[in-house]
Order: structure tokens, then sequence, then C-alpha cells
């Protein structure tokens, strides 16, 4: 057991762990653990696209920015696994729903989070500015 990974480890990521009961955010074979709770939640998004499609709205899935400081802890598999994969599945029902993925965008920077995951002042601005302009792109309003 290497002692200094975890004495390093970001409280965030801790957090994850002991909520969901992984071992570390890097092995994407502890998703299987997990099958029942996705299926739940992919569900409640569908339910959630059939309510807006019912009232003529335009859902968009977004995945927020993560920092390097944070992703460092998560590794690519395990993101495609907790995550992309179950994107997936609700996009499967609705294939028509866009996905916007700012995971590991460039654009935002460490020093635009606070406690490793949350967008500061102004991270929440340019987060902001583009998301509204990549939605305009999507409808045609730009």
């Amino acid at each position: 057991v290497n002692n200094t990974a975890k004495s390093d480890e970001p409280p965030l990521i801790s957090g994850w762990k002991d909520e969901f009961a992984l071992s570390d955010l890097k092995d994407a074979s502890q998703a299987e653990a997990h099958r029942k709770a996705f299926a739940e939640e992919v569900q409640v998004l569908v339910d959630e696209i059939d309510y807006c499609k019912e009232h003529l709205w335009c859902p968009v899935l977004v995945v927020p920015p993560v920092p390097e400081m944070t992703r460092k802890y998560i590794s690519r598999e395990f993101a495609q696994a907790f995550v992309y994969d179950n994107i997936r599945a609700v996009q499967e029902k609705h294939p028509q729903v866009q996905l916007l993925s700012y995971y590991d965008d460039e654009r935002f920077t460490d020093d635009m989070f606070n406690h490793g995951i949350f967008a500061n002042k102004r991270g929440q601005e340019l987060f902001s500015k583009i998301l509204f302009s990549d939605v305009r792109k999507i409808f045609g309003g730009d």
C-alpha cells in the first residue's frame, strides 16, 4: 500500500470512494457492482428527457469540466465506465439528444476551481459563456 498517495489524495476523492464503496477511481471493473444503480439513474434521465420532449423542450446532456488536479485520480477507463457508458445508454433511447462534454477541456484550468471540483466565479463565467455558445450552435441560434 502506498501511504504517500493516500495522504496526498484530496478529501473529495476519499469521499467519493467512501460513498460508493470504491477502492480507487482508476479500476473501471468496479462499475460492475453498480450496474443496478446505473440502470436506475439512466431511467431517471430517460424519464426526464421524455418529460422535456412532452413539453417541447430541447434537452442537452452536459458533462461539466473537472480540473486536472482531480482527474489525475480518475482513469479514462473509470470515467468511461462510470459516466460515458451510462450517457451512451441514455442516448440509445434518445439518440437525438446531444452530449456536450467538457470533462477534460483544457480551457478550464485548476485555478478556476475550488475544493477540486466546484468552479469558482471565473470558472463559472467561462463555463456559462462556452456552454451557452455551444447550445446556441446546436439549435442554430448564433
